[in-house]
């Protein structure tokens, strides 16, 4: 079981890293095309889209270890059975949820004073930053559902399919872009790929995902849903009080960029703001496949195997990012530089 844990770490991280080369040259070609305080008003919105991504409310997660215990319950028919009812009552429950709370944030926000968040010489980008923002919160809250597909594929450790959807969903995202730089496409343009295409992405991944159980669509009575969702809400809670710690991490210093200083200066802080997510969500990748083997050996009672796992994951942490940070300092600047085609300025705002 070890060697295949390891071999999935290894394919997730490489399909990760793919990924991840394909984000950061689409940047590129953005902050290439865009002026600074378009860009500015660009890696806004991505911040924006960020946090409607912690807000799911820790349902994938709990999602996740549910399917992982069912897999050793039961009958195959029963399990199958099981399994999918909780799978499409946690996803119509994030569905409502979030078609509720996105529209009446997406609504506030429009009302709200842009002024607040950003801070511009150029008053007719306040208006296109209102709207974009509105699409921003609108399209990553209807992602989300959607995005339950990805934990339900880790758990039953459909990683190699998981990772190659997701490369594949971020290179036809980055020619997208490109086809649109070479139309003479500016940031309104950009923006909607970059908002509206992950929705199509997840949406995709939903159906392969079917494909492969040989599921169809279950309605489902809203009690039922409740009822089931319910039955793991505790845990999931557990979850999203972590998730809204990683949002304080990753998201909080670019607002606070961004209501003290200009957007043009909330576009340089990004580049170095991304890279440190880069690095995260790197570590992150080679972890993932050992959250089913948690699963399975905490559904064994097999303590050992546990503290075995978390020596490991402790070990290849601590190593990571002591390579990782000395690196970044080292040659930090020097890529940004290269990444964003212009020298981009290192104010106090970077040590956020």
């Amino acid at each position: 079981m070890f060697e295949k844990t390891l071999k999935q770490s290894v394919a997730n991280t490489l399909t990760r890293l793919l990924g991840m080369a394909v984000y950061l040259i689409g940047i590129g070609i953005v902050a290439r095309v865009l002026n600074p305080e378009a860009f500015g008003i660009y890696a806004f919105l991505s911040a924006l889209a960020f946090i409607a991504g912690f807000l799911g409310f820790g349902f994938g997660n709990e999602l996740q270890n549910q399917l992982v215990k069912l897999q050793y319950q039961g009958s195959d028919a029963n399990r199958s059975v099981a399994q999918k009812e909780i799978f499409f009552s946690t996803f119509y429950a994030m569905l409502i949820i979030d078609f509720v709370i996105g529209g009446l944030l997406s609504v506030t926000l429009y009302h709200l004073d842009t002024a607040l968040w950003i801070r511009t010489d150029d008053p007719s980008l306040i208006p296109i930053a209102k709207r974009l923002m509105a699409l921003a919160i609108i399209t990553h809250f209807m992602t989300q559902p959607f995005l339950l597909v990805t934990a339900a594929m880790y758990a039953f450790s459909h990683i190699y399919l998981a990772s190659t959807l997701q490369c594949i969903t971020l290179i036809v995202n980055l020619a997208a872009i490109f086809i649109t730089v070479k139309l003479g496409g500016g940031l309104i343009a950009l923006s909607w790929i970059s908002l509206v295409y992950p929705l199509i992405g997840a949406m995709i991944m939903l159906f392969v995902f079917l494909t492969i159980q040989k599921w169809r669509l279950m309605p489902m009575p809203i009690n039922r849903i409740i009822a089931r969702v319910r039955d793991f809400m505790k845990e999931s809670v557990f979850f999203w009080i972590l998730n809204i710690a990683g949002l304080i991490l990753f998201q909080t210093s670019i607002f606070i960029v961004s209501m003290v200083g200009s957007v043009a200066e909330t576009g340089d802080f990004s580049f170095y703001q991304r890279l440190f997510y880069a690095m995260v969500m790197l570590h992150l990748s080679a972890l993932i496949p050992l959250w089913p083997r948690f699963s399975h050996e905490n559904e064994m009672g097999n303590t050992i195997g546990m503290t075995r796992l978390l020596r490991q994951a402790v070990f290849f942490t601590l190593l990571y990012f002591g390579v990782g940070i000395t690196v970044a300092i080292l040659f930090g600047p020097r890529v940004v530089q290269l990444w964003a085609g212009r020298v981009v300025r290192v104010e106090s705002f970077t040590l956020f």
